[in-house]
């Protein structure tokens, strides 16, 4: 039997719900059993907050592609070929 634990309704739900999958027999299901469980998440630095900068009026917006994360070019690879 496959039973999914879910930590939805939490309290102090800070992030994304997790969904864990354990299983067990219909005995463990209706006697109860406890179980510990461990997993990873990723959190954010509570130091930097995800910027990587030691003091917040470090931060800048990158001036290339303007917080966008990409940059668009085009270029001619040949003769009437834009990339």
């Amino acid at each position: 039997m496959l039973i999914i634990i879910s930590d939805e309704f939490r309290q102090e739900q800070t992030g994304p719900s997790v969904n864990l999958k354990i299983t067990v027999t219909l005995e463990e299901l209706y006697t109860g059993n406890d179980y510990e469980l461990q997993y990873n998440r990723n959190i954010i630095c509570p130091h930097c907050r995800g910027s990587g900068a030691d003091d917040p009026d470090h931060v800048a917006t990158c001036p290339e592609c303007r917080g966008a994360g990409t940059i668009i070019k085009r270029q001619q690879i040949g003769p009437g070929m834009v990339q």
